[in-house]
């Protein structure tokens, strides 16, 4: 009876599929929700201020101190402020031997030095000495004001993985006094369900369409 039962069962075919198509107002519903407006308000804001950073950096050896590690490469992302600085993470440019930035639409990196660096609160401020630089570049001005839960907030960056501007939106989840692994110093951090990457560090969070925070 099994053999038989089975027999029968693939002989069957099954019914033929019918062509579905999707009714033309939930098209219109899915690119609707597609385009952000608050985001695409976000991306026009910076748009001339988020640069992309590229450190050459050789870590300490604290086993062997008369010896060198290799060089590593990273990047991260850092937006201008006023005086012709850049602020980024302080953690991105750690024992840095070289530095460049490199802004939207330029494909040239022009060599960046540290200005001034607050390990303890992952800050680092740098600028660029080349003058051609800074054609076209709009410094952003920080928010003084701590956002509230459930806020919006959008991250805009360079993450791994590409090579394009990185735009990402969330809320605020939590507002609290934590540890910074870089420095293990406690102090005020604000989470947000935003997804970011590496090489978002130093990338500017925007609150709402106008204020600034740092990622």
């Amino acid at each position: 009876m099994v053999l038989i039962y089975s027999k029968i069962y693939y002989q069957q075919q099954p019914p033929p599929l019918q062509k579905q198509q999707l009714p033309t107002k939930t098209v219109h519903s899915l690119l609707g929700t597609e385009i952000d407006p608050d985001a695409i308000e976000s991306l026009e804001l910076v748009l001339n201020s988020v640069v992309k950073v590229f450190c050459t950096s050789i870590p300490c050896n604290f086993y062997l101190p008369w010896q060198m590690k290799h060089q590593v490469a990273t990047t991260s992302s850092g937006f201008i402020i006023k005086n012709r600085w850049i602020l980024s993470n302080a953690h991105a440019v750690a024992n840095e031997s070289s530095i460049r930035i490199r802004k939207h639409g330029d494909a040239k990196k022009y060599p960046a030095r540290i200005v001034h660096i607050a390990h303890e609160c992952d800050i680092v401020i740098m600028t660029v000495d080349d003058n051609k630089f800074w054609n076209r570049l709009e410094p952003l001005t920080l928010c003084n004001d701590v956002p509230r839960l459930q806020e919006s907030i959008t991250i805009v960056g360079y993450p791994i993985g590409g090579d394009n501007l990185s735009v990402t939106k969330g809320v605020v989840s939590r507002v609290v006094m934590s540890t910074y692994s870089h420095s293990l110093e406690l102090l005020l951090t604000i989470q947000i369900d935003a997804a970011t990457n590496p090489g978002n560090s130093g990338g500017p969070a925007i609150q709402g369409t106008k204020n600034l925070l740092t990622n």
